[in-house]
């Protein structure tokens, strides 16, 4: 693993988190320090006015994580549904070693309407992210992100561990981990997890004004 004072090219660590990892050696560990760094850049990132709009998640519990991974599905995805029933889930980037959960906070007493505020949670929420992802593949970590999940179900879940309200719901999951050797990154081994996973290039258009 790299050494946090010897960090990848930043773009090529940009190019290795654009890949959603969804495999994990589940007999290797992230380093306490490193998920220590991780969680102070990515909380460290702004927020709108510099408000705690989004509370953070960290399990470190390969056995919690592989539970939560149970519950990232499109409940609305028939495709997903189907699976669900044959006991086979879609989104095994979860099942890290480490997961991190944005919960987004309900609107706080400042007259903000409330639809501004979740507004600003999202952008937040995606600086933050984005952030963690980043920083963790410059450390030699592979990362993968995911936004499909039952929020009900797994909202019920976190309560019964974190002190989260009814009305502070997960936005986003990433999972943080070591992959498995000379494996694909969109190949799963995952007991229960999708095997196979469509993987898209994508050409942003940047416009340039000099």
């Amino acid at each position: 693993m790299a050494n946090k004072y010897n960090m990848l090219n930043l773009i090529e660590s940009s190019l290795s988190a654009e890949r959603c990892q969804r495999n994990w050696n589940e007999s290797s560990i992230v380093k306490d320090q490193d998920i220590e760094d991780i969680v102070q850049i990515c909380t460290n990132m702004p927020t709108k006015g510099n408000k705690e709009t989004y509370q953070l998640i960290v399990s470190k519990n390969l056995d919690y994580n592989k539970q939560i991974f149970k519950y990232c599905y499109n409940s609305e995805d028939e495709n997903h549904l189907e699976n669900v029933n044959k006991n086979i889930f879609p989104n095994p980037q979860v099942a890290a070693q480490v997961l991190f959960i944005w919960i987004s906070n309900t609107s706080i007493n400042d007259n903000t309407p409330a639809d501004v505020f979740m507004d600003d949670v999202n952008l937040s929420v995606g600086i933050s992210s984005g952030s963690a992802a980043l920083s963790a593949n410059s450390y030699g970590y592979k990362t993968g992100f995911c936004k499909c999940f039952d929020s009900e179900k797994l909202n019920t879940f976190l309560r019964k561990t974190f002190d989260i309200s009814k009305k502070e719901r997960v936005n986003l999951l990433l999972g943080i981990g070591v992959p498995v050797d000379d494996l694909p990154h969109n190949s799963s081994i995952t007991e229960f997890a999708q095997k196979d996973h469509d993987s898209y290039n994508k050409n942003i258009k940047i416009h340039y004004k000099n």
